[in-house]
């Protein structure tokens, strides 16, 4: 309703009821923030696999963060996690993996939410154990889901309906 095209139809007088539906919109800045997030995580994925075996994939890095956290601000769950080698290297592989494969929600649309819960536990995790807070990555990644569709299924049908 309020495009260029819906602008010169009224300008114009060819404006129809169709006109004044409303619709899911332009979807590209979405899917152009989309892609830059996929993008930055695909970065720091693959930065992280280039170190090699030695660090991030040994678990040791990931163990360093978490334990300097915790010992220096004495959290319990932190000084619990440091202890537990073999949940960082699962924890770093899954980093690493979540992050190179971020790029392919691109495509697999459907699956998308996988990527956006997945941001939200890595996230929060890290804000958990390592005090290190990135509340803009998993609100960016909110644009992976299909909200449109979720609004057109919950939207009342019908011009009186909103009366």
């Amino acid at each position: 309703a309020w495009s260029v095209d819906a602008w010169i139809a009224r300008a114009t007088g060819r404006e129809t009821t169709d006109a004044l539906e409303p619709r899911a919109g332009a979807a590209w800045p979405l899917r152009v923030v989309h892609v830059l997030i996929a993008l930055g995580y695909l970065s720091a994925g693959m930065t992280k696999f280039a170190r090699g075996p030695g660090e991030w994939l040994s678990g040791y890095t990931l163990q360093y963060y978490v334990s300097f956290h915790a010992l220096r601000s004495e959290s319990a769950p932190g000084m619990w996690l440091m202890r537990q080698h073999a949940l960082l290297v699962a924890g770093a592989w899954f980093v690493i993996v979540f992050e190179t494969s971020c790029v392919l929600s691109i495509w697999l649309r459907p699956w998308a939410w996988l990527w956006a819960a997945a941001s939200l536990l890595v996230h929060a995790s890290a804000y958990l154990f390592m005090g290190v807070l990135f509340p803009s990555f998993p609100a960016l990644c909110l644009v992976m889901l299909p909200w449109s569709g979720l609004f057109e299924r919950v939207r009342p049908r019908g011009r009186g309906a909103l009366a």
